[in-house]
């Protein structure tokens, strides 16, 4: 077993893929979507696969409870402050975590493209609770696949 240390790279504790919204998947969708699949996140994109922003399962699931459920999960995503680079030391990363106040953190390509997620499991030295055999990309959104509302791979 490989201990990650101080010295690693982000690219050896995050995630291979990612589950990612589109900007007019519902909050409904997306809560469906996290309690299916275990997810504690989404990585929002917009329309050109740009990371732009996160949704939280409890933020998505609050919202749907409220009545808010038809409305798109950028009504109250959390705008994307930082994000990490697979290059980027694992130091770094948990840095950036630590201000943020959060255990996960999205790694994009350096055009802003959402790769994967580095959460604070993985920075401990495990690869975390996201699965390193994910779909290279799932993004969820409103236009399905074959008549579901809920699911489109790309």
């Amino acid at each position: 077993m490989r201990t990650i240390n101080g010295t690693s790279r982000v690219a050896e504790a995050m995630s291979q893929g990612l589950w990612t919204a589109a900007p007019d998947m519902t909050l409904r969708q997306a809560s469906t979507l996290m309690a299916a699949e275990y997810l504690d996140m989404l990585t929002v994109e917009d329309d050109d696969g740009h990371a732009i922003g996160i949704i939280a399962w409890r933020t998505a699931l609050e919202s749907v409870a409220r009545g808010m459920g038809e409305l798109p999960v950028t009504a109250v995503m959390e705008p994307l402050r930082e994000v990490c680079h697979p290059g980027d030391m694992l130091d770094h990363a948990r840095t950036l975590m630590a201000a943020l106040d959060t255990y996960d953190l999205p790694v994009c390509d350096f055009e802003g493209h959402p790769l994967g997620i580095v959460s604070f499991g993985g920075a401990a030295g495990d690869r975390g609770r996201y699965s390193p055999v994910l779909p290279t990309s799932f993004r969820p959104s409103g236009r399905g696949l074959g008549g579901d509302p809920a699911a489109t791979v790309h």
